[in-house]
């Protein structure tokens, strides 16, 4: 989910199963999970990031469909849950966290702090927004939909240009505009 809406990782795992429009195959960003040192049992909070953060983000339909299947089998509200179907603490989060990096890398043997292969959440909302940006979707439309304040963070921030990728691309248009 998070490589394909560029959702926070708080936002994500606010979401409750009633924020999927599996009609239209969006989904809203209603409230934010938010851990503190203090509490790590997390905080449901409303009060989003920015202004900008309550916001519906289209999905890919093959993100829909397994999340429609996902619905079917659920007994909670929460769309990732605990096995007794509340919301994540921090340390269940982490433990979640630490298990989809092994995935990504099955034959490590090390902690994923020690781990070559270190995928975090926020790198996948990066990725998720150098890819609507690669899609040829406009800065302003990127930053409606990452939930930005301004474009200068969308930009600046979250657009990365991949050399290896994107070269060729770049000298085509410039050879089409002369």
């Amino acid at each position: 989910l998070l490589c394909y809406s560029g959702l926070r990782i708080g936002e994500a795992l606010g979401l409750q199963w009633n924020d999927f429009d599996f009609t239209d195959g969006t989904v809203t960003v209603n409230r934010s999970i938010v851990y503190t040192r203090a509490n790590g049992t997390g905080e449901i909070n409303t009060d989003l990031k920015t202004a900008n953060a309550h916001r519906t983000v289209p999905l890919p339909w093959s993100v829909v469909d397994e999340f429609r299947r996902e619905r079917a089998k659920s007994r909670s509200i929460w769309v990732f849950t605990k096995a007794d179907g509340g919301h994540h603490t921090y340390r269940s989060y982490r433990s979640l966290w630490e298990l989809v990096n092994r995935r990504c890398d099955p034959n490590s043997k090390v902690s994923q702090r020690d781990c070559a292969l270190h995928v975090h959440p926020h790198l996948l909302r990066h990725t998720c927004i150098t890819r609507w940006f690669e899609q040829g979707l406009d800065i302003k439309e990127i930053q409606r939909l990452a939930g930005h304040a301004n474009a200068n963070i969308t930009l600046n921030i979250y657009t990365h240009y991949v050399d290896a990728e994107r070269l060729q691309q770049t000298a085509e248009k410039i050879r089409a505009a002369v």
